[in-house]
């Protein structure tokens, strides 16, 4: 029709006006604008104040606050579709193990979830919603990689090179890539001789059709868990190959909170959604009280449950001893669902625990000389949080690449941000997952940091989508990155933080091959946004978290004039001011030429 012809028409309209400078009112007469050669291979995709690479939960937060500060962004990501791991990942019983209401973001709840643990379609769905509600779509370029950005000292700007060829420059770069984006396949040897397809989970097409096959399944994590009571339902057989197993529980079902009543009382009065929202907060912090201290009663208590839970559901004894971990619970994740320890009732399961030894063309053969003949065979090995960083070629001014400087990437400031990489941030960086609660609160907390680290760069006079001549942003410090010193002293911190804790008793993928965690955050979620707000490096009590929570609530609402204190730009950072640039710095950085 006439009217979707014209939508397409101004969707492109202002596609186009996105790649050749991210509006007028920041960059006014910029040359950039007028000479950019925007959508042609090799071509300058504009000059956004901020690239953000990534278009999940961590892209789409950034993007949100970003423009509610008046700064402007571009959003780019390898995949056809927002989401992130929620649109890549779609393999049968995909679901999130934490519950709905506190998977989402506190500034736009959604209180008609259908199920208390969503599945990844709708996940994915209220990402898209969030897209439209705050209106960032246009800002969002899709099936677009960053393959390589090297910082440009003298011109203060990060220079990013697409997957398209083109080229974007931008004072800031976020990467907002997660831990859960580079999958582990195993490198089996014989993969070439097996006859059937092989496949990894997050690269699973719902539309695969299993009735009649034998499915063979590497692995028994999260995403395991959840896809083999499914795949069981419709094979002809399933063949489990589990190296060790994992702490099993029951999935809890707040069904009220999803109830037609309670999604009417939450619209109506949503300060009820946002109690029930800390209600299962507190029980998340109780869960890491009880499971991740170790030794305590607290951990002997959820060994208990466990080991009840799993006496319950599975009949047979040997496969109750196969079943059962040699390791204390919460050292690797804990993992919930209702059918999956059932499903190794069922006649047409088999649980292999016999190391595999090669594939062959029939299928997997264990190092006990059996071969277990499959049609297809999945890989549900998990992902290399380690590997997030290396989805790109990133060099700082010297030519260093972030390898060089951080080989296993966990050394950082708040998990956001490394030393010697200027003007670079990233959100869920190294010790800033969860064990037992949503990372979303996590990724508001970086984001508010990075948001107001930028706006602290700003000179005190200057608008937020205007500056003096030369400078659009305003910018009163062209360049930040974190003091060594002020790294040391975080990572100090943490590791201090794992004493007394449980991951140091077993081997999961939160750990490098030496023993270092680098994925978890080790503390309760409240402390880390205690460290946020005011760029601290304390681990402060849970009373003091309080008052700030407290005392922020009425900076918020600009009563007495009180403000949390926070540390001053100049104490976190190495900062460069714009007197200290090289001449034209900072029209450079921001896209702007003299005429």
């Amino acid at each position: 029709s006439e009217t979707q012809v014209e939508g397409e028409r101004r969707r492109r309209q202002r596609l186009g006006h996105l790649l050749v400078g991210l509006g007028p009112s920041t960059y006014p007469n910029s040359s950039a604008m007028k000479n950019s050669s925007a959508g042609t291979a090799g071509g300058e995709v504009g000059r956004p104040f901020v690239l953000i690479v990534g278009a999940g939960f961590s892209g789409i937060c950034l993007a949100v606050k970003l423009k509610e500060a008046g700064i402007d962004f571009l959003v780019i990501d390898k995949c056809a579709g927002i989401g992130g791991t929620w649109w890549k990942n779609r393999y049968p019983g995909c679901e999130c193990d934490i519950p709905s209401i506190l998977y989402s973001f506190s500034f736009a709840p959604k209180y008609d979830w259908k199920a208390f643990h969503a599945g990844s379609v709708e996940i994915q769905h209220y990402l898209e919603t969030v897209v439209d509600k705050f209106e960032v779509r246009g800002h969002f370029l899709l099936q677009t990689g960053l393959e390589k950005a090297k910082w440009e000292e003298d011109a203060c700007t990060w220079v990013c090179g697409l997957s398209t060829g083109q080229t974007v420059r931008a004072n800031f770069l976020a990467m907002g890539v997660g831990g859960l984006d580079i999958p582990v396949t195993p490198k089996l040897p014989g993969r070439e001789d097996f006859k059937g397809p092989q496949l990894h989970s997050q690269a699973w097409d719902p539309r695969t059709d299993v009735k009649g096959l034998k499915v063979g399944i590497l692995g028994t994590g999260a995403s395991a868990v959840q896809m083999i009571p499914e795949v069981a339902q419709e094979a002809k057989e399933v063949v489990v190959f589990q190296r060790s197993p994992n702490w099993i529980f029951r999935k809890e079902d707040w069904g009220f909170l999803h109830s037609k009543p309670f999604q009417l009382l939450f619209s109506i009065l949503p300060i009820l959604h946002t109690f029930w929202r800390m209600i299962v907060y507190l029980k998340g912090e109780l869960l890491y009280t009880a499971a991740c201290f170790f030794p305590s009663y607290g951990n002997r208590y959820v060994r208990w449950v466990g080991e009840r839970f799993l006496r319950k559901n599975v009949r047979d004894p040997k496969t109750i001893e196969k079943l059962t971990p040699d390791y204390p619970p919460g050292c690797r994740r804990l993992l919930v669902h209702n059918q999956y320890l059932k499903t190794f009732n069922r006649p047409n399961v088999n649980l292999v625990t016999v190391p595999v030894d090669r594939l062959v063309a029939e299928g997997v053969k264990t190092t006990d000389g059996g071969v277990h003949e499959v049609d297809i065979l999945c890989y549900a090995t998990g992902f290399d949080p380690s590997a997030r960083l290396q989805c790109a070629d990133l060099r700082n001014g010297k030519g260093e690449h972030i390898d060089q400087v951080d080989p296993q990437h966990f050394s950082s400031f708040l998990g956001v941000c490394n030393a010697r990489f200027p003007n670079l941030f990233h959100t869920l960086g190294a010790n800033t997952a969860l064990a037992t609660n949503s990372v979303i609160w996590m990724i508001e907390c970086q984001v508010e940091f990075i948001v107001r680290t930028i706006n602290a760069m700003r000179s005190s006079n200057a608008k937020p989508s205007a500056g003096a001549r030369g400078n659009p942003g305003g910018l009163e410090i062209l360049s930040v990155e974190p003091k060594q010193s002020k790294v040391d002293e975080w990572m100090k911190v943490v590791n201090r933080e794992f004493k007394g804790k449980v991951w140091g008793h077993c081997k999961s993928w939160y750990k490098t091959t030496e023993g270092v965690v680098y994925t978890l955050w080790p503390g309760y979620v409240f402390e880390y946004w205690a460290q946020c707000l005011t760029g601290s490096t304390e681990i402060f009590s849970w009373w003091m978290c309080l008052w700030m929570w407290f005392v922020s609530l009425l900076e918020g609402w600009g009563v007495f004039g009180l403000r949390v204190p926070r540390e001053p730009l100049e104490t976190l950072f190495n900062c460069v001011k714009s007197q200290q640039a090289p001449p034209g710095a900072a029209s450079v950085c921001l896209g702007l030429q003299d005429n």
